[in-house]
């Protein structure tokens, strides 16, 4: 998966919760918030790829949570 491109919006100090964020239009709505300077928290059902876009998102300087 290609890096995230830098968004403009500025989500800095704001924390987010994306659902259905293992797959899909959800996956692409966290890498844009985290894009965005934004803290993420992700909701999903594939633990797999949960932990991946977490650890991805975390190399981006995010706090990023999975539930």
């Amino acid at each position: 998966m290609t890096e995230p491109k830098r968004a403009s919006f500025d989500f800095s100090g704001q924390s987010v919760l994306v659902t259905g964020a293992t797959s899909g239009l959800g996956a692409a709505i966290a890498e844009a918030f985290g894009a965005s300077c934004a803290d993420v928290v992700l909701a999903g059902r594939d633990p797999q790829r949960g932990s991946r876009l977490r650890e991805r998102l975390r190399g981006l300087g995010r706090k990023v949570e999975f539930i």
